[in-house]
């Protein structure tokens, strides 16, 4: 019985034009995707007390810059912890901080208002990026004081940054258990002290 015959066809080297497609639109999403990086943290020791400088990325994406324009206010806060390392258990938290602060758009005056709950300083910024840019600079935050740490101990420090679902409208608190837009957060960023 003789086999039939197909015809020949030429392998396909060239890609479909909707991988290009779905490339480029990866692409898009990820340059207009929330972010928060700690980019860098250190302390240091003045006049007995550790000082905490630190530097984050802040990058929100469309759906939350929407929603800020239109009047949410968005609610972050930076949580830092110092544990005592410790050989066969796990670690103990000695202290926790966090700083909390709110970020709003003022459209009468199209300016950018970023509040620090813990000092009550208020800022105005003319751009997004710009109010970001400060909520990211952490600088001469004072941590602990050296007396209350063993000589002989070693401490690790460590710090996160995210968005507070928990101070957002109710509303808008079960966005952030549904849509990954609305979960801002970086990862543990660790030093030891």
């Amino acid at each position: 019985m003789p086999l039939a015959s197909f015809p020949h066809r030429a392998p396909r080297t060239a890609l479909p034009l909707w991988v290009f497609g779905v490339l480029a639109w990866c692409f898009a999403a990820s340059a207009w995707a929330d972010e928060a990086t700690i980019t860098q943290a250190q302390t240091s020791l003045r006049n007995g007390i550790h000082v905490l400088e630190a530097k984050v990325k802040l990058q929100l994406g469309a759906e939350l810059v929407e929603a800020l324009q239109n009047g949410v206010m968005l609610p972050f806060k930076i949580h830092i912890e110092i544990l005592r390392r410790r050989e066969y258990v796990w670690d103990e938290e000695v202290a926790a901080l966090t700083q909390r602060y709110s970020l709003q758009y003022h459209a009468l005056s199209r300016q950018y208002i970023l509040t620090n709950h813990n000092s009550g300083v208020v800022r105005n910024f003319r751009s997004l990026n710009s109010a970001l840019d400060d909520l990211g600079r952490i600088k001469d935050l004072p941590l602990i004081d050296d007396s209350l740490l063993e000589k002989d101990a070693r401490y690790l420090a460590r710090m996160r940054v995210a968005l507070s679902s928990s101070r957002l409208p109710i509303p808008l608190r079960l966005r952030t258990y549904v849509y990954s837009e609305w979960d801002v957060g970086s990862e543990w960023y660790e030093w030891f002290l």
